[in-house]
Formats: C-alpha cells, sequence, structure tokens
C-alpha cells in the first residue's frame, strides 16, 4: 500500500463506482486464490510454509504437520505484522481446537486468542498448560496477559516463578514491566539504569527479547518524563528492527507529546498499513496543512472502522478512542470506545486515552474510576501531564 499512495483516489473512485452496479463474484471452486500473502525476498519462510502445506493437503489428519505449519504462520505474522497470518494458523489447528492435552497446540491456540484479544479466554487455556508442565513460556505469556489487563499482583508472581527457568535478563524485563510504573521517581530512575545495564552485558541473541526490553525501557522512560532518554532507546531499538509496530507506537507517541508532527510523518510514512501507526500518522497530519494523502488515508481508516463495527471486531478500540479524540474531535465516541476498551485492557495508553478523554468532557465518573484503579494498583504515572493534549 505504501508504493501506491499517487494512484489510491483513483483506485478508490474506481471502486466506488463500480460497486453501485455490481453482484459479488462467486469463484466456481473452493481451490480459487482470493488472494496470495506478500513475502519479502529475505525471508526463509514461504518454502518451509509450501512444503507443510502440501504435506497437509495430502495427509488433513496430520496434528504434528499442522502445529509446524501453525508455528510458521505465526511466525510470519510476527516477521510481517499482518494479521491474516493468524487467522491462518487458527484455520489449520482448527480440527483440533478443543484438545487440551497436546501443549504445543494449546500454546498455538494461546496465540491466536491473545491476538484477537480474548485474553481471559487465552489465560484459561495458559492455566491448563502450566497446570500439566511448568512451562516458562506458558508462564511469562501469562504475565503479558495479565499486564495488560492490569492485575499487576498477578503479573509479578508469574515473573517470580521464572527465576529458575530463564535468563535474569527476561525475569528482570518481567517484573520491570510492573516495577517500572508503580515506583517512585527515583526509584525508577535506579531500575531504569540496573536493566539497561544488564541488556547491555547480557549480549542476548534473542532481537524479540532485546526490542521487549528495550520496549520496556523506552515506555517507562517516556511515562517518567525521561524524554531524550526514551528517544535514545527507541533509536536503538529500531536500529535493530526498523519495523518494530511496537517500538514505532511508542516513538510516535513520544513526538507526539513534544509537538514534533513533521518528525512524526516522516516516522510513520513508510508503516501505515498497520493501523495503530495510521492512527498517529492522521494525528500529525491533523496539526498541519491537510495533504491529498492525508484526506485520503482518512478515508481509509473509517472504511476500516466502518468494516470492523459490521464484523464486531474491537481488536482497535484503543486506536480508534485516539482517533476520534485527536482527529475527529468526537469526544463522547471516542470516550464510547475507550470505555469499551478499558473493560477488556488496561495497559497504560488505554488509560491516557481513557483519562483524557473523560478529562475534556468533564467526565467526574471516569476521572474517579481511573483513580481508584491507579490508587489500587500503585501506579505513579501523572495521567494529566503524559496524556497527550492537542
Amino acid at each position: 500500500m505504501k508504493s501506491l499512495y499517487i494512484s489510491i483516489i483513483t483506485i478508490y473512485c474506481v471502486a466506488m463506482t463500480a460497486i453501485v452496479n455490481a453482484r459479488p463474484y462467486l469463484p466456481d471452486n473452493d481451490d480459487f486464490v482470493l488472494a496470495v500473502l506478500p513475502f519479502k525476498p529475505s525471508q526463509s519462510g514461504p518454502s518451509d510454509i509450501d512444503r507443510l502445506k502440501q504435506n497437509l493437503k495430502s495427509d488433513p489428519k496430520n496434528r504434528l504437520v499442522a502445529i509446524e505449519l501453525a508455528k510458521r504462520y505465526l511466525e510470519m505474522a510476527k516477521q510481517t505484522s499482518d494479521p491474516r497470518y493468524y487467522g491462518l494458523a487458527e484455520t489449520v489447528i482448527k480440527p483440533w481446537w478443543n484438545d487440551s492435552a497436546d501443549l504445543d497446540l494449546m500454546m498455538l491456540k494461546a496465540n491466536v486468542l491473545e491476538f484477537d484479544h480474548k485474553f481471559l479466554e487465552a489465560l484459561t487455556v495458559l492455566n491448563n498448560v502450566i497446570k500439566i508442565h511448568n512451562h516458562s513460556q506458558a508462564i511469562l505469556m501469562r504475565a503479558n496477559i495479565n499486564q495488560i489487563i492490569g492485575r499487576y499482583d498477578l503479573v509479578k508472581r508469574d515473573c517470580t516463578q521464572l527465576i529458575s527457568d530463564t535468563s535474569a535478563l527476561i525475569v528482570a524485563s518481567c517484573l520491570f514491566s510492573v516495577d517500572g510504573f508503580t515506583s517512585g521517581p527515583e526509584s525508577t530512575k535506579t531500575l531504569i539504569s540496573k536493566l539497561r545495564d544488564l541488556l547491555a552485558i547480557s549480549n542476548v541473541k534473542n532481537v524479540e527479547v532485546q526490542l521487549w526490553s528495550l520496549g520496556l525501557l523506552a515506555e517507562t522512560a517516556s511515562l517518567n518524563g525521561y524524554w531524550p532518554l526514551a528517544e535514545e532507546l527507541l533509536i536503538t531499538g529500531l536500529d535493530i528492527k526498523q519495523d518494530d509496530t511496537y517500538l514505532l507506537s511508542l516513538y510516535a507517541d513520544l513526538l507526539l507529546k513534544q509537538a514534533r508532527f513533521q518528525d512524526t510523518v516522516d516516522l510513520l510514512q513508510p508503516f501505515i498499513e498497520q493501523t495503530s501507526l495510521l492512527v498517529r500518522f492522521l494525528v500529525a497530519n491533523s496539526q498541519m496543512l491537510a495533504t491529498t494523502t492525508y484526506r485520503v488515508q482518512q478515508k481509509n481508516l473509517d472504511m476500516r472502522i466502518r468494516e470492523d463495527e459490521i464484523k464486531g471486531d474491537q481488536r482497535h478500540l484503543r486506536e480508534y478512542a485516539y482517533y476520534q479524540l485527536y482527529v475527529k474531535h468526537n469526544k463522547e465516541i471516542a470516550l464510547q470506545n475507550a470505555l469499551i476498551n478499558w473493560e477488556n485492557q488496561k495497559e497504560l495508553i488505554d488509560s491516557l486515552i481513557l483519562y483524557r478523554a473523560a478529562f475534556d468532557l468533564n467526565r467526574l465518573d471516569v476521572l474517579q474510576m481511573l483513580a481508584v484503579w491507579r490508587d489500587d494498583n500503585n501506579v505513579k504515572i501523572d495521567f494529566a501531564a503524559q496524556s497527550l493534549k492537542i
């Protein structure tokens, strides 16, 4: 998409004209290819995927082949940030979806459920895995989901359970995912310094672990007002993986808080196929002279929102609240989306968006709810100072 900005208006207009009189095309058989997922030449996955697909087609009841193919799809999902691979992984393992005896299968299922924001269902699956086997990956994944839904006491329980089974860096990062937001200013500075030093000396080869630790450090630094340090950490992470959606989102939020709108546009321009990044791109553009690209991409996002509403897909409610609040300036809809999102996930970015929408509307009931949640979880972040104000 990102290479077609100039022609997208023409394509959009032609498509809309055609829709008026068009009837849906129905393929003659189930083997008709509707779309081919993109692969980058540098990726080694496609040949393995093709081989496994052929093997599974020849033997559709082969659980081991299905599991291996689903693993490859999840790897591609992480490499490309293309959500369709999660759907492919789910389809492959669907015949064994309710089998609770196979650990590999259950871990794949938990990954798919987490992606779909079915966090409580994913936790149920992970709890079953951990009952069978003290599975460190399952414990870490459970900690991450508990962090997403705001159960900080359970996060720390899981982190300490990992001490004997995984690296010091992973344990420290896991604990930092809570301690970084629940410690006082001086303690937080010390924690950031210690984790940064540990990351430097660990010589960890796993890129995902590196990016996770750098992201946690950068997010904590940003939300505590240490903006130059946060930017340094984000640049380090993006030097490792320039298209990491999590780091790009954090960097965009940091730039927006500093009113560096052109820097935000330049950062995100190549990556706006991702909804979370497109929203931030539009927020930055809304503060500048409107361009054709801005108007077209706003229509693009409006279409995505309508499609998700029709499907009942609530995975991007956070981003849609962000968009309604800062681009559309429809604060009531923003608050509505943020409140529904809050029922399912309570990361710091969720609380900041909800806070700003409630504050702008003088919704004292919501502000009180957030204050109680912050106190109950000992969160030290200043929502008024760190939420975006534009």
